[in-house]
């Protein structure tokens, strides 16, 4: 038990010295891309919103997909060997 709290103790200094390293700037590279972290993960967010995809159509092709994936696990299961 004390090896495993020496363990996670080190390797929660080594985390935390390797976020204020001289060269980095919080992760930030010198010149780096002019936009912020995740910019481009934020646009695809709003995609499905200007792309006219409505929560209705969402949930239409999840309970689809789930209808198909049920009944076939299903028999799946029952066609394993030694199950009764």
């Amino acid at each position: 038990m004390a090896g495993i709290t020496i363990v996670w103790a080190g390797l929660l200094l080594l985390t935390q010295r390797a976020t204020q390293l001289p060269w980095q700037d919080h992760g930030n590279a010198p010149d780096g891309q002019p936009e912020p972290h995740s910019h481009s993960a934020r646009g695809r967010a709003a995609d499905p919103a200007t792309k006219g995809i409505s929560t209705g159509n969402v949930v239409a092709v999840v309970g689809a997909a789930a209808s198909v994936t049920l009944p076939a696990g299903h028999c799946w299961r029952e066609r394993q060997p030694g199950r009764r």
